[in-house]
């Protein structure tokens, strides 16, 4: 007979039906089964309906979701459960043609508009303090109460705690607030200083919040005593960022941090098309701007962001924009002693048209101190232009570099580029090496041209081994 860890390894493989016909076999395989089975459960306690508005269960839905948690609060279920998501029903809006077959589709969930929508929690609530291996919590539109705090606060295993539109409900009677041992606090939509006031200053190590809503709330923010462990924080903003007031409270906040992601919801901002301009640092701002003393990595997806590199001694950039000119633009805004000790940067540059060398050169040259260099192109013309940078690219690069990437995916075929002339892959090796005496590893792909050369084993890991 294999032994449990062997059959746990198989078991990963098959699907929820295979894993419940296996449940049935016997009850060592119950047993293995179950553990699978109900590692991650979702639950939905009220709908949201066709106008968006937030209603109840029907009574038979209700009825079913009792049922349910009888289950997982039994101890044969409770141990096994490490992921809880609480959302919601949605019903959507059929806008078929008439003439149009609709395909054959479950049935919507009914709601009841006259039921309270949030009624099932404290049942919910009771339950999860049975889940003593509860690892993450995610919950969507839910209103927490002193007792599903209370509940919360009894699971000594919760790690990443994550939740969406939530409001809380504490009377003003209930004089003190249970403390959250959470290690990872994802909030999006709400007041970032409510939630933090409940978390154990000891325990959180990663926040990712949605940008405070205005100065009264980083005002509130700066009353909180400091969270020494934080070492990575996460700002996601939905409109252009107010920088300096927006960071203002996150150094005394996040004494110890290490890594900062500014992004906002467009994968690749374009200034010159959603209105956010390059950023202009005038002197008297960067000034006044709050210190990072520990950051030392930077993650900017959003122009004003690239003010943090004259807040912080940065090594690790990682960039995310639209076209080389406006981040040239940016870029020459800041003081050069901004860029003195980034040693690693990872440049991703969406519906690129073109990059050339005079370009990448300019670019390059705010680096002096460059090691590790990443650059990825998302193509939508210029494709041979592409080819003319891989040939030319030796001369634009610093000397001090020892890995280099440069990826570029071509969503179109690439067949009319067959009759263009290219290097072959050791002559640009030799030249890049001849520019860069310590270049140590070479990953480069793009349409028509590949060459990944190492010098040695284990080269890629320590060079590019930084990229997340």
């Amino acid at each position: 007979m294999l032994p449990n860890e062997l059959l746990l390894e198989i078991l990963h493989y098959l699907s929820t039906a295979d894993l419940r016909n296996i449940a049935s076999a016997s009850r060592r395989l119950c047993a293995l089964a179950r553990t699978l089975l109900y590692a991650a459960i979702e639950i939905r306690p009220f709908v949201i309906n066709a106008n968006g508005h937030l209603c109840g269960l029907s009574a038979a839905r209700e009825k079913a979701l009792q049922d349910r948690l009888v289950v997982m609060g039994s101890p044969r279920v409770a141990p096994h459960i490490q992921l809880l998501k609480i959302s919601a029903w949605r019903i959507k809006i059929s806008h078929w043609p008439p003439r149009i077959t609709r395909p054959v589709a479950r049935p919507q969930p009914a709601g009841d508009v006259s039921r309270d929508p949030q009624a099932m929690l404290p049942s919910i609530f009771a339950v999860v303090v049975s889940l003593i291996n509860l690892r993450t919590l995610t919950a969507e539109k839910v209103q927490f109460t002193p007792a599903a705090l209370d509940a919360l606060a009894q699971l000594q295993s919760l790690h990443t705690f994550s939740i969406s539109d939530c409001t809380l409900h504490l009377p003003s009677s209930h004089s003190s607030c249970p403390i959250l041992h959470v290690v990872h606090f994802e909030m999006y939509g709400g007041a970032l200083h409510h939630w933090l006031a409940l978390m154990a200053p000891a325990i959180l190590r990663e926040v990712h919040s949605s940008a405070p809503a205005g100065l009264e709330e980083a005002t509130e923010l700066a009353s909180l005593p400091p969270f020494p462990h934080v070492t990575i924080l996460h700002i996601l903003s939905s409109k252009r960022l107010a920088l300096a007031a927006t960071l203002a409270p996150f150094p005394l906040l996040f004494p110890g941090l290490e890594r900062l992601d500014v992004s906002n919801n467009n994968p690749f901002p374009n200034p010159r098309r959603d209105g956010d301009p390059p950023i202009g640092a005038p002197a008297e701002w960067v000034s006044d701007l709050p210190r990072f003393p520990q950051l030392k990595e930077l993650v900017v997806r959003e122009p004003a962001a690239l003010l943090v590199l004259t807040m912080a001694r940065v090594g690790v950039l990682d960039v995310v924009f639209t076209g080389v000119p406006p981040l040239l633009q940016s870029l020459a805004s800041l003081p050069r002693v901004a860029f003195a000790r980034i040693t690693c940067l990872r440049l991703k540059l969406g519906r690129c048209d073109i990059l050339g060398c005079e370009l990448l050169s300019r670019l390059l040259s705010y680096f002096p101190v460059l090691e590790v260099c990443a650059i990825f192109l998302d193509l939508r013309e210029g494709r041979q232009s592409v080819i003319l940078l891989t040939t030319s690219l030796p001369a634009c690069l610093p000397r001090a570099l020892r890995a280099l990437r440069l990826l570029a995916e071509d969503p179109h075929d690439p067949a009319y580029m067959w009759d263009m002339e290219v290097l072959p892959p050791d002559a640009v090796r030799d030249q890049l090496v001849a520019r860069c005496p310590g270049l140590a590893y070479i990953d480069m792909r793009v349409p028509l041209f590949t060459l990944q050369w190492s010098a040695g084993p284990g080269a890629e890991s320590e060079l590019i081994g930084w990229e997340r």
